[in-house]
């Protein structure tokens, strides 16, 4: 199961096209450190979709760190939450 050349995990890494919802009901956390999955492409990805600012959240954490960062850094949470209120 790898992620390139077609494998099962290359849309997630890779996603193609457009997303399933309107950008804006979207809600993106990024970690400047990360190396799974690299900010560097993450970034352009990010602004490619055309996530509004106030959804697109980074730190200077990792992949593993960011989401234990969760637990102290709420904002993400906030964010998704004030989403699905609205």
């Amino acid at each position: 199961m790898g992620t390139g050349g077609g494998g099962t995990l290359a849309a997630v890494d890779h996603p193609l096209g457009e997303p399933g919802i309107p950008p804006e009901q979207v809600v993106m956390v990024m970690g400047t450190a990360d190396i799974i999955t690299p900010y560097g492409s993450g970034r352009p990805f990010a602004e490619r979709w055309g996530i509004p600012p106030d959804n697109l959240l980074e730190t200077w954490q990792g992949h593993f760190s960011k989401a234990i960062g969760l637990t102290r850094f709420l904002a993400p949470i906030d964010r998704l939450c004030a989403l699905l209120r609205s």
